[in-house]
């Protein structure tokens, strides 16, 4: 279950949930937000790379690509596109 951020009443700002994707960045803002400036440690933390679990990436790979292909299909459409994305009307 994610937490709700409280908002003050006289502000017209959308509620964000602090679940764990935002958590990072709500984090960096509090340390910001303390001393005036991104100490290096906690950027350090904040940057340091993400690693995805073997199951992760096997999920991926069979489901992620087809789901990521059919979403900018869908996208490239409504820009106005008309052929296919892996098109190559230059190579012969």
């Amino acid at each position: 279950m994610t937490e709700i951020m409280p908002v003050p009443r006289n502000c017209n700002i959308t509620v964000l949930p602090t679940g764990s994707l935002l958590a990072p960045f709500i984090e960096m803002g509090r340390v910001f937000a303390r001393s005036g400036r991104f100490e290096k440690s906690a950027v350090d933390a904040f940057t340091a790379p993400e690693f995805m679990s073997k199951k992760q990436m096997r999920t991926y790979n069979l489901f992620g690509k087809y789901i990521s292909r059919v979403f900018m299909g869908h996208i490239a459409k409504k820009l106005g596109c008309k052929e296919k994305l892996d098109a190559r009307p230059f190579a012969e």
